[in-house]
């Protein structure tokens, strides 16, 4: 991750609602929501807000979060959830890289 980057983790405890900032949108972002929680087998308690245009994560959006965590945990064998996020991030940002490059190597092949 970029050092100017500070991950904020904020759980609303009333809904189970876990939001991870991690960086602020940009002026002119093209802010798309995706579910990412089917690649882990948490189809649609996960999203991601992102920017394919710049390749930008600015953030997730975990619903259920106690479930999410308890499946982290005994699943994956995380031992702590800012490293699991940390992990979940590393692997957005490698897969938004991966199908940018994959879109622009067909788009020439074409």
């Amino acid at each position: 991750m970029a050092k100017e980057e500070k991950i904020k983790f904020e759980h609303n405890r009333s809904t189970d609602v876990m939001f991870v900032d991690i960086r602020p949108a940009e002026e002119g972002a093209t802010i798309s929501t995706v579910d990412v929680g089917a690649a882990i087998g948490v189809p649609g308690q996960i999203h991601a807000r992102v920017d394919f245009e710049r390749e930008v994560i600015y953030g997730l959006t975990v619903q259920n979060y106690r479930a999410f965590r308890r499946r982290m945990f005994w699943r994956y064998h995380f031992a702590s959830m800012k490293k699991a996020i940390s992990f979940l991030i590393a692997a957005l940002r490698i897969n938004l890289c991966l199908e940018d490059r994959c879109h622009n190597h067909h788009a020439l092949q074409s």
